[in-house]
């Protein structure tokens, strides 16, 4: 079952500026492979699908980039 992004955000917010970094990385190399056709078998039947796997995964990351800008944001000012 996916969740929503922003639901998504919420559960991550308490991480770190590397651990959501991280955690970008993880979801690029997933939208890579659905992509280059690397990942999970397409042709499989499964719930959610493939498809609507990887629209969730864009707007996943679309939600944690503006995270991560915020934490970077916050965590710079300090030095200041």
């Amino acid at each position: 079952m996916m969740i929503s992004p922003q639901l998504y955000v919420e559960e991550l917010a308490n991480k770190s500026y590397n651990e959501l970094l991280i955690e970008r990385d993880e979801l690029i190399k997933k939208i890579c492979d659905f992509e280059n056709g690397t990942g999970e078998d397409i042709n499989a039947i499964t719930k959610p699908s493939p498809d609507t796997m990887y629209q969730c995964h864009l707007q996943y990351l679309s939600e944690l980039c503006k995270l991560i800008l915020a934490k970077y944001r916050k965590e710079t000012l300090k030095h200041f």
